[in-house]
């Protein structure tokens, strides 16, 4: 399911004109240069589930199909739960009626999908996802006072897990959602417009890269240390600061030796089986979504 979508306006001022002369937008803030009088951008307006962006060079409009789906009808969706694609492809029909020029672009798109846990989605966040790719992760980017996180930012995506803290009736819920910061990684699909978010085979190979990405954690489920030296082994390569001494001071043949090695112990002590659980998770969660 489509979090989010942001669209890029190639002619900065027509788009301009249409939101500060619009009536669709009933609060539009800029800054007014008290002596001369001109704009001081940036100009932005949030409302209805769009979010607008305008600055001296670029427009953007953000769409979030969950809170247009949400302000357009009584029954109302939370934030761990799914839209259904006939209720996403409602949003973004409403959505694509503000684009209001032909070439205009999308630009960038998060998606992913809620599921439920095994185990608290806390504690798998906490304990059991440990990496990306083996890369350690960065979960200080936009911290949120009731959200446990990990994100893992690349220069054009970044893959995140994410559960509530508090909440008890979502304690086994996690959302995992891959944000897709660079059109390149879905112009192959051939998606560029707002409007070709809504053909199912497109949505099929978002969520293939979705669990292309997915694929790259690595979450080992918790488990009690035994003697020999695959524990020794297990431990160490749970460490983060491992991985990353390996690649600064060892051959790359000697670090794919090293990560294959742990695969291999995951799957022999059957460590495995919360990533499992997650992957039919989210197959069946993108099953539900786009047959409905």
């Amino acid at each position: 399911m489509i979090e989010s979508v942001r669209s890029y306006h190639k002619f900065r001022a027509l788009f301009e004109d249409f939101v500060i002369s619009n009536d669709n937008f009933s609060q539009v803030k800029k800054t007014i240069d008290i002596k001369t009088k001109q704009t001081r951008y940036p100009i932005i307006s949030e409302e209805d589930g769009l979010s607008i962006n305008i600055d001296e060079y670029k427009a953007y409009i953000t769409g979030f199909p969950k809170v247009i789906y949400n302000n357009a009808n009584i029954s109302k969706k939370s934030t761990y739960s799914n839209l259904s694609y006939t209720q996403f492809k409602s949003s973004i029909t409403w959505f694509n009626d503000f684009i209001i020029e032909p070439e205009t672009t999308v630009s960038a798109i998060k998606f992913g999908f809620s599921i439920t846990t095994k185990i608290e989605g806390k504690e798998l966040v906490n304990l059991n996802i440990l990496m990306h790719n083996f890369q350690y992760y960065n979960h200080n980017t936009k911290p949120k006072k009731n959200q446990v996180l990990k994100e893992f930012v690349y220069t054009n995506y970044t893959i995140g897990v994410y559960t509530e803290k508090k909440n008890a009736s979502k304690k086994r819920l996690i959302k995992i959602v891959l944000h897709l910061k660079k059109s390149v990684e879905f112009r192959k699909f051939g998606i560029k417009n707002i409007s070709d978010l809504t053909a199912p085979k497109k949505l099929k190979a978002l969520f293939g890269l979705l669990m292309e990405k997915f694929n790259d954690l690595i979450i080992v489920d918790s488990f009690q240390s035994f003697e020999g030296k695959d524990n020794e082994l297990l431990q160490m390569f749970m460490i983060h600061w491992y991985w990353k001494n390996l690649a600064l001071t060892k051959s790359r043949q000697t670090v794919s030796m090293h990560k294959k090695k742990f695969l291999e112990l995951i799957n022999k002590y059957g460590l495995n089986t919360q990533k499992i659980y997650l992957a039919k998770e989210l197959k069946k969660a993108f099953k539900e979504f786009i047959s409905n």
